[in-house]
């Protein structure tokens, strides 16, 4: 049984998107590129979308359960600090250190 109710659940994500407008546009135009760059890559794409992954992370760990879930949920706190480590990780092994590669594959 959860400590809070579907309506205090709901309004947390109603508080976070409207503080954190127009972030939303940002982040759908990112995941754009990262797309885009995973189906034509060039020079430093991978880099590129290991960046844009590692932002992600990092925002979804601090900004999103750090700021905002934390308020209802104490678990949060271990979700964000997992969250962020996996966008350090990204931004080290991927955009510092060059070693992750994203590309599309047609096949299963």
């Amino acid at each position: 049984m959860l400590a809070y109710t579907t309506e205090v659940f709901f309004s947390v994500f109603a508080l976070y998107n409207a503080a954190i407008w127009p972030a939303q546009a940002v982040a759908t135009a990112l995941g754009v590129l990262v797309v885009l760059l995973s189906l034509r890559p060039c020079k430093g794409s991978d880099k590129i979308i290991a960046t844009c992954l590692a932002g992600s992370w990092l925002w979804t760990g601090v900004v999103y359960h750090m700021m905002y879930f934390a308020t209802i949920e104490g678990a949060a706190w271990a979700f964000g600090a997992a969250f962020a480590m996996q966008g350090i990780l990204f931004a080290w092994t991927g955009a510092a250190r060059g070693r992750l590669r994203f590309r599309f594959n047609p096949n299963l």
